[in-house]
């Protein structure tokens, strides 16, 4: 059985380097769900909210 693709939430990529979150430093492996932070790359939690 194949498995199903699990949609991203929209403006999220899979990271495909491992880099570090520029909100909260710390470290993400490659294949986790990164969205834009500031300029660069990081945790969607970290994310300031849009309004």
């Amino acid at each position: 059985m194949a498995k199903k693709a699990v949609p991203l939430p929209r403006g999220s990529v899979r990271a495909a380097y491992p880099g570090t979150c520029p909100a909260s430093f710390k470290d993400y492996d490659k294949g986790t769900v990164i969205t834009k932070v500031g300029e660069n790359w990081g945790r969607p939690g970290c994310a300031p909210r849009q309004p």
